[in-house]
């Protein structure tokens, strides 16, 4: 916001750099007149001049690409300086979706949502041996990313759990609490249980429909 400000004052306001890129998009050229427009909305927000032009340069430069990643990502750019962000109605993220993971999609998943800021500096070895599915899993904690390898066997690690994968799965979902699993014989520890808690008190659940054009 504050750099989209400094472009704009340095074009001579918002209505100069609007002319600019009314140009550019006539001339054909959509992602100088995204540029352009890009900064005005940054600067303000509410220019609807300036979303509507810019949607309009996005929309051009989705139907030219030949990815469709990159078209995706242009449309989906446009939809949200016209109508802003749009949650859909149906909730894809539920518990039945991570039980469909795999543990190598799942251990990938809980990195996703590590906290880096609250893990900085923190080291942590865990080893995890899963005896329905006859798996052995190494997650390494270090510069802020978990780290997971299938089959590693780690020297010292700081603990170790035996369990099931539903038992895991109860404490992902359910909010089951690991002495409670121990208890109930579904996990057994060896090691330190505080360094397993120190990773997984700081995975957490963000927002997936966030702003990705505008401020």
């Amino acid at each position: 916001a504050d750099l989209g400000k400094r472009y704009v004052a340095a074009m001579g306001g918002e209505d100069k750099a609007l002319e600019v890129a009314r140009k550019a998009f006539d001339d054909g050229d959509y992602r100088w007149s995204a540029e352009v427009t890009s900064r005005v909305v940054f600067a303000n927000p509410n220019n609807t001049a300036a979303r509507l032009l810019e949607a309009d340069a996005f929309e051009q430069m989705g139907y030219q690409a030949e990815a469709a990643t990159w078209r995706n990502a242009y449309l989906v750019g446009a939809r949200e300086l016209r109508q802003g962000v749009i949650k859909p109605p149906v909730n894809t993220q539920g518990p039945d979706v991570v039980r469909g993971m795999d543990n190598e999609l799942l251990f990938d998943f809980i990195a996703l949502r590590l906290n880096h800021e609250k893990t900085d500096g923190m080291k942590a070895s865990i080893q995890m041996e899963f005896t329905d599915l006859k798996e052995t899993w190494a997650l390494e904690l270090s510069n802020s990313v978990l780290n997971n390898t299938k089959g590693r066997v780690l020297k010292n690690p700081d603990v170790k759990l035996t369990l099931t994968r539903p038992a895991f799965l109860a404490m992902l979902l359910q909010g089951k609490k690991l002495p409670e699993l121990v208890d109930a014989k579904m996990v057994t520890v060896e090691g330190d249980p505080k360094v397993l808690a120190s990773v997984f008190a700081n995975v957490e659940t963000f927002d997936p429909y966030f702003n990705i054009v505008t401020p």
